[in-house]
């Protein structure tokens, strides 16, 4: 209990700071909004490796999803089950998909159901910056954040009054149009309101030759979004924001286990409905938020000849939080905050699942110092929840300037996964008693700047125990023994005459207990993306190159491997006005086949024009 005890005093010391809040005036000091530690601070005082993407990075990508810009990022493996609309997951440092905690405006999305998050789930048009954190953070945001946090913000900068319409079509059919609009209401108001309608007619995206042959599985989806702001003075200030999206995605329903196997054609609907709001007091050197969060996600899919009915599945989730800051002086930061979380079934196609219902309440603390040339931040966190009980996390990491350009940092902690629904109350196979799975993390790196080049390398360890092991997506149980995921992962950018570069170099050895490479998991990435800016032009390109990997084909119930592959996409973009950008993007160049997950080919050669205007 000893992580209870060390975050109730931070909360003590917070509200008693509080109430004797100095009148002076501190030193304004240029900040971006961190997930790492949920407060404010400089960039450069995350120890944690940290990514940044803003709404101007997206639009160079000339991303079409949320995976497209993920895809690019350091540690970050898609896992995809053909094109666009499919099922997409990923894999952070050799990590499973549920160890990776996934944000929107600081709430994690609904996956209380499945392991895995559906990046489907996140309209890009919403999206204004993506922050990104490699490596255990259990310690500050509770379950999932073993391999890292990946935070979506949707909400824009406050005085910020651009509008803007976009309009793309391409290959396969594909069609995208978007609106978003930033509206001056007063002097102390800001709405936003954003929409778009995406649809592709797609590929075959499972061929099973001589049984559907000339399918194709279409995507369409449809977003809005609107949001409110109101500073009622310097101090105080209020956000509240609604979002909207339908999704309808085709796909063949796997039979593999029927004495005749056959692909049978499936519709997928999900809608989700999502209400945020918080308040939030900027003091003199304390900071302190409330934040709500309410989720409804409905789902149904209808599999031809086989459940054509559908199955309907019903899930709500309400957050609350409470998080504060304060800034003591110029060395000491303390934090702390509560967080409260319920999910609900109340509507599943399996009756062991319908009326299921858990609640999780954490509390946790962060001390950050930072004096000269030296940074150090502690952080603790308890977690008590109604199925799995109590659980205790922390992390420590240092870091040391070793001249004005080099830093050299290191970190250690503890994390956890908590079981989900379909483990703990499979059909059939429940199994209420399950452990949470637990891992203890060690990093160490360093990163620096000269001239026009940046770098960074990371070398890591993460052991992880009572891992669930769920055979045939039944009678889940903990297996014993350790997996064991190390690697080294090095990243840059730099120019080159007029040519901008970034690149990811990454050497892994993702190992299960067996010591056996984990599935879908490569051992060698590389990343490049190139930028070239001339007049009105701006040219671009993105390489990705991935080893071998290990997959399992449950069609023939064997072993296979996936074939190294690597992919070239080219964009340009010109810009007719300072308003008006045309815009081309060619995908899979060389039209590589290959396949990130068995029995289903990635997208071949595609193109995708959209035109943007900003006024």
């Amino acid at each position: 209990m000893k992580a209870l005890q060390y975050s109730a005093l931070a909360l003590g010391v917070v509200s008693a700071i509080a109430a004797a809040e100095s009148n002076n005036d501190s030193t304004e000091v240029e900040t971006m909004v961190i997930t790492a530690n949920r407060f404010e601070q400089t960039e450069a005082s995350v120890l944690a490796a940290t990514n940044i993407i803003t709404r101007d990075d997206i639009d160079k990508l000339q991303a079409q999803s949320t995976t497209d810009v993920l895809k690019t990022l350091p540690g970050i493996e898609i896992s995809q089950n053909g094109g666009r609309g499919q099922l997409a997951t990923l894999f952070v440092r050799g990590h499973e998909s549920r160890h990776v905690l996934v944000l929107v405006d600081g709430f994690r999305l609904v996956g209380s159901v499945t392991n895995a998050v559906d990046f489907n789930q996140v309209p890009l048009a919403q999206v204004e910056r993506i922050e990104y954190i490699r490596g255990a953070r259990a310690s500050v945001h509770g379950s999932e954040a073993i391999a890292g946090v990946i935070n979506i913000v949707t909400k824009s900068e406050f005085g910020d009054e651009s509008k803007r319409v976009e309009i793309g079509a391409g290959s396969q059919g594909s069609f995208n149009t978007q609106v978003a609009a930033n509206i001056a209401v007063g002097d102390k108001g800001q709405l936003k309101l954003a929409g778009g309608k995406e649809q592709t007619d797609g590929y075959n995206v499972h061929p099973v030759p001589g049984e559907n042959d000339g399918d194709e599985h279409g995507f369409e989806s449809t977003n809005a979004t609107i949001a409110y702001e109101y500073q009622f003075n310097q101090r105080w200030s209020a956000y509240a924001v609604g979002r909207w999206y339908e999704n309808f995605v085709q796909y063949d329903t796997d039979t593999s286990w029927e004495p005749v196997p056959t692909p049978r054609l499936t519709n997928s609907w999900l809608e989700n409905s999502t209400l945020n709001a918080n308040v939030e007091y900027r003091g003199n050197n304390w900071d302190s938020t409330f934040l709500a969060g309410y989720t409804r996600q409905k789902s149904k899919s209808a599999a031809e000849g086989f459940y054509p009915d559908g199955n309907d599945i019903e899930v709500e989730q309400t957050n609350l939080a409470w998080q504060n800051s304060i800034y003591l002086n110029e060395e000491w930061t303390l934090a702390g905050g509560l967080d409260w979380r319920q999910e609900k079934l109340p509507v599943y196609y399996s009756s062991s699942f319908e009326n299921k219902d858990r609640k999780n309440t954490g509390v946790y603390a962060v001390a950050l110092f930072e004096r000269s040339r030296f940074t150090s931040e502690l952080s603790a966190r308890y977690d008590d929840d109604k199925i799995y009980g109590g659980h205790e996390t922390w992390n420590v990491g240092l870091g040391y300037l070793l001249t004005d350009s080099i830093q050299v940092t290191a970190s250690g902690g503890t994390a956890f996964k908590a079981p989900n629904f379909s483990q703990l109350y499979n059909d059939g196979f429940p199994n209420p008693n399950l452990n949470p799975e637990e891992s203890k993390n060690i990093e160490f790196g360093a990163n620096g700047e000269y001239s026009n080049l940046n770098w960074r390398i990371a070398a890591y360890e993460s052991k992880i125990d009572e891992l669930i092991n769920c055979p045939f997506q039944i009678a889940c149980s903990n297996i014993e023994g350790e997996s064991r995921l190390r690697g080294l992962e090095l990243e840059t950018g730099f120019a080159t005459w007029d040519v901008d570069h970034s690149i990811v170099l990454e050497f892994r050895d993702p190992q299960d207990s067996k010591g056996e490479q984990l599935v879908r998991r490569a051992k060698q990435v590389f990343k490049w993306r190139g930028e070239y800016a001339y007049q009105q032009w701006l040219f671009g390109a993105n390489a990705l190159y991935q080893s071998d990997r290990p997959d399992y084909d449950w069609s023939t119930a064997s072993d296979v491997v996936l074939d190294s592959y690597a992919t070239l996409d080219l964009t340009a973009a010109y810009k007719f006005t300072p308003k008006f950008v045309l815009e081309g993007k060619l995908g899979n160049v060389f039209n590589e086949e290959y396949q990130t997950a068995i029995g289903y080919p990635a997208l071949g050669r595609s193109f995708f024009v959209s035109g943007r205007y900003e006024f």
